[in-house]
């Protein structure tokens, strides 16, 4: 579920609490909703780098600072590539193009995808694979929209960010 605020869209409740001070608190019977989903968001991304910890994670303030340094990979599917991506991501969702990716090009790798559980699943097969140059984004897609940082799609700028699924 998508709703449009204020140029800014909330996948499914997720940026109510980073709106809350400045548009009040969602409808009574969304409210438990929208802080269920966040704090699932929040466990989620925690177990993930719990989950994985042989290999290095980057938040959003690293990815944001780092910018240029790295090739920006979105491992989601192409579906969900084509509602919104970070701008300059390339899509490369499978193990085995983007195993040939990073031994053809030699250079660091950020792999996001919604919250951080599958990039990270390729990060981690990148390193057994011998590809120690990339990094897990965590929180992915899902953490940079929530923070109102731009998107685009096939057309230009976007509001929307596809949800992994009806939960989110």
């Amino acid at each position: 579920m998508r709703i449009k605020f204020s140029n800014r869209v909330l996948v499914t409740g997720l940026l109510w609490t980073a709106l809350l001070p400045s548009v009040g608190m969602p409808p009574a019977g969304q409210a438990a909703q929208v802080s269920a989903r966040q704090a699932a968001l929040d466990k989620l991304a925690q177990n993930i780098v719990k989950n994985h910890p042989h290999i290095p994670h980057m938040d959003v303030r690293e990815v944001q600072a780092r910018r240029g340094d790295f090739t920006l990979i979105d491992v989601r599917e192409p579906r969900e590539f084509a509602v919104s991506r970070i701008p300059g991501a390339i899509n490369i969702s499978t193990s085995g193009e983007l195993l040939a990716f990073a031994q053809a090009h030699q250079q660091p790798l950020v792999l996001y995808c919604s919250v951080g559980r599958r990039s990270a699943d390729l990060t981690e097969f990148l390193h057994a694979a011998g590809e120690d140059q990339a990094v897990n984004f965590a929180g992915s897609i899902f953490a940079w929209g929530n923070r109102g940082l731009a998107l685009e799609d096939d057309l230009g700028t976007t509001a929307m960010v596809h949800p992994y699924n009806r939960f989110w």
